[in-house]
């Protein structure tokens, strides 16, 4: 710089204009200030961008680059092993050059445990911890440290650090995670990580009801989270319960259910007003199932609303369905009709025994208020009751409204 100034300098005084002296030297110091900047900017920049792709290439970019070479330590000791040496020079050069590289110290912990001195490592990984929580590297190590000394506490907590800051750690943790529901003494320190609402928690729930095969452990996380005042959304007990109930398990599918809905009780009727029809909270409320040539809404009916469907001629089928915990015994099922078109044909009420799918009865809502009596035999924990409408041969097809549906015990079996 001393130089362009010099230059700059002669220039001006042979110009004779001695007057714009200092204020050409000074532009001139700027540009070329400027334009360095810009070089070393782009060599960073390049070497960034090469790191991922060939660290070897970006530490000839950038020499001087703490991260590239941590980086070039790393690809040593991934491609060959017996450079750990080497590698651990690179790793002690990143961290010279920079004091805060957490990858850095993480390389050197890495060659030191291909030496074999896991105190070393231990010391080291706890090191690039302090240095940053945000390296993903060093908490994978830690959560695995603490998995081979059964230090379940330790490893949720490292659970909770990498998730919380590092979105992209969701994808490699969250399936080993789920997997581990299955063991009491993980559910029983993921309740209070859970309950305590890290910004992960909602995402996880979501794919912990979608993936987790040990119904069992996905059961008793979700009611602790909730007996310490987690709100679990609906839609994440409603694929829960939906998955218990397609294997069958009824009553862990109830008692997963029952943990947002505390007050529904297992022997009646949900929602038999339709208010929450479309809502999708799971086979333990009403569910639209209509297909062609079918619609339903809740409609108004004075003080109260019930389903309002229409078929098309020819159509017909279930148009909503709710699962029933009905236990043995003998039960009346009522209801009301509050519209049916002239020559519609009546909507029916059907029950199927939901774990070998034989009928229990087939009731008709042939008048505007009806109760009919049905039984439940032993050997039928849950029942499938149904909505089925029929469109007719009536060119302008079939309406009509079912509602105030309930079910309650009956003294005589008939």
């Amino acid at each position: 710089m001393i130089t362009v100034m010099a230059m700059a300098k002669s220039i001006n005084l042979a110009a004779g204009e001695p007057a714009d002296q200092a204020g050409g030297l000074k532009r001139i110091a700027l540009l070329f200030a400027l334009g360095l900047a810009a070089l070393l900017m782009l060599r960073d920049s390049l070497a960034y961008v090469v790191r991922p792709f060939d660290p070897a290439l970006a530490l000839r970019i950038d020499p001087e680059n703490a991260e590239v070479a941590a980086s070039r330590a790393e690809q040593l000791l991934r491609d060959d092993p017996a450079s750990a040496a080497k590698a651990e020079a690179l790793a002690r050069r990143a961290l010279r050059r920079s004091p805060v590289s957490a990858a850095g110290a993480r390389m050197i912990a890495a060659a030191r445990d291909i030496e074999g001195d896991p105190t070393a490592v231990r010391r080291l990984m706890a090191y690039s911890e302090s240095l940053s929580r945000r390296d993903l590297p060093t908490q994978v190590w830690l959560i695995q440290d603490a998995v081979q000394h059964n230090d379940v506490k330790s490893a949720l907590h490292h659970y909770d650090i990498a998730l919380r800051s590092s979105e992209a750690s969701k994808s490699l943790l969250f399936p080993v995670l789920i997997q581990a529901i299955g063991q009491p003494a993980v559910v029983a320190e993921l309740v209070p990580t859970l309950a305590a609402r890290p910004a992960w928690a909602a995402s996880f729930l979501d794919r912990a009801a979608r993936d987790a095969q040990d119904l069992e452990g996905l059961a008793a996380m979700l009611r602790g989270i909730a007996l310490r005042g987690y709100a679990v959304p609906r839609a994440v007990l409603a694929e829960a319960s939906a998955r218990m109930v397609d294997a069958r398990r009824y009553d862990l599918a109830w008692q997963t259910y029952a943990v947002g809905d505390a007050p529904a009780q297992r022997d009646m009727i949900r929602d038999p007003d339709f208010l929450r029809l479309g809502m999708a909270d799971g086979p333990f409320a009403w569910t639209n199932v209509s297909g062609d040539g079918l619609s339903v809404e809740a409609r108004g009916y004075g003080s109260h609303t019930a389903l309002a469907y229409r078929a098309s001629t020819g159509t017909g089928g279930v148009i909503a369905r709710q699962l029933l915990m009905l236990r043995p015994g003998n039960f009346t099922l009522s209801g009301a009709v509050p519209e049916r078109a002239p020559d519609s044909p009546a909507p029916a009420l059907r029950l199927t025994c939901a774990s070998s799918g034989q009928p229990i009865t087939m009731i008709s809502a042939d008048a505007p208020a009806f109760a009919k009596p049905f039984a439940i035999s032993a050997g039928c924990p849950a029942q499938w009751l149904e909505i089925v409408v029929d469109g007719g041969d009536n060119p302008l097809g079939a309406s009509g409204a079912v509602g105030g549906l309930h079910v309650s015990p009956s003294r005589e079996r008939r």
